[in-house]
This record gives C-alpha cells, sequence and structure tokens, in this order.
C-alpha cells in the first residue's frame, strides 16, 4: 500500500507543530528559531524559510548555558497576529 504525501502530513502535522511550537507554512516566508548544543554552549539560530526553503541563517546568541539557552528560546516565541474580523 502507498502513502500519499497529503497522508503523511495529516499524521505528522500535529506532532511536528507539538514539538516546535509553531504553525507549519509550505508557502509564503517565515521564521524560526533553533536552539543548537555546539562544544562551546548553546547557540540560537534564526532560520529565514521563503517558499518553504531556507534562504539565510542568523545567529542570535552563542555559548549560552542550558538555561539560558531555554529562557531565550521562550523569549524569541512570536506571538500569532490575531484580528478580529470587522
Amino acid at each position: 500500500m502507498t502513502i500519499s504525501r497529503a497522508e503523511i502530513l495529516r499524521e505528522l502535522l500535529p506532532g511536528l507543530q507539538a514539538l516546535f511550537g509553531s504553525e507549519y507554512a509550505p508557502y509564503g516566508e517565515f521564521s524560526q528559531y533553533v536552539k543548537r548544543l555546539r562544544p562551546d554552549g548553546y547557540r540560537i539560530y534564526r532560520w529565514d524559510f521563503s517558499c518553504g526553503k531556507k534562504v539565510s541563517s542568523t545567529t542570535i546568541a552563542r555559548e549560552l548555558s542550558k538555561d539560558a539557552a531555554i529562557g531565550m528560546m521562550k523569549l524569541l516565541v512570536e506571538p500569532k497576529c490575531t484580528v478580529e474580523p470587522k
């Protein structure tokens, strides 16, 4: 039995959203903050995407402790824009 992309996406998307805390946006432009462990400590990057492909990566912070990196990631979560319909 073959599985289509739509079926895979339907199965994986809720878990990915829960894991990364952001909505999946395959088209358009969006940014994602990523925490990585390096030999000198944690680093935080901002990855910019356009049309679903990573176009740039910017280092936000370096040499952070685990607690500092977790705290910074909480601060970097961008609030969702909600506009009330008229």
